[in-house]
């Protein structure tokens, strides 16, 4: 017996934007532990301008802050991947203002390091706690609009 498996667009349109909501929760995790993946990123910055060398998973201070550190790297990837995804359907412009935003606050804090010498400072921490809030609430916005709104985008 063969079954044939018809994905329609409208299917693969639903498994892509649940995956945007899988990454949503996760987008929340991050909010949530912000301050304390910001400490950790903090730590490795210093650690590897002493030693030269990426930590190791022995080198943290604790197990949890070795998978918070990993989940944060994962999880970033696989928001790339989704964005870059993103822009083959119907809401690309949105996709395009997603990494146009990542990028310009990147430049701005890139620019703002060489000013004041801190990778860490509080005004660095602000961008990318705002950035990673309006990130949010695009993702939950595609989402629902989705599979609910259905607003033309374009």
């Amino acid at each position: 017996m063969i079954i044939n498996i018809n994905l329609t667009k409208n299917t693969m349109g639903h498994f892509f934007y649940t995956i945007g909501l899988f990454l949503f929760i996760l987008d929340l995790i991050n909010l949530f532990s912000f301050h304390k993946i910001w400490k950790i990123n903090e730590w490795k910055a210093a650690y590897k301008k002493v030693n030269k060398k990426d930590p190791v998973k022995t080198d943290y201070k604790s197990i949890d802050d070795y998978n918070l550190a990993s989940f944060s790297i994962v999880y970033t990837l696989f928001l790339f991947f989704w964005l870059l995804f993103g822009l083959i359907t119907m809401s690309w412009k949105i996709y395009i203002v997603i990494f146009i935003l990542g990028f310009a606050l990147g430049l701005f804090k890139k620019l703002l390091n060489l000013i004041t010498k801190n990778e860490f400072s509080k005004i660095n921490m602000l961008i990318s706690y705002l950035y990673l809030i309006i990130k949010s609430g695009v993702i939950i916005f595609l989402v629902i609009n989705h599979f609910h709104l259905h607003i033309n985008l374009i």
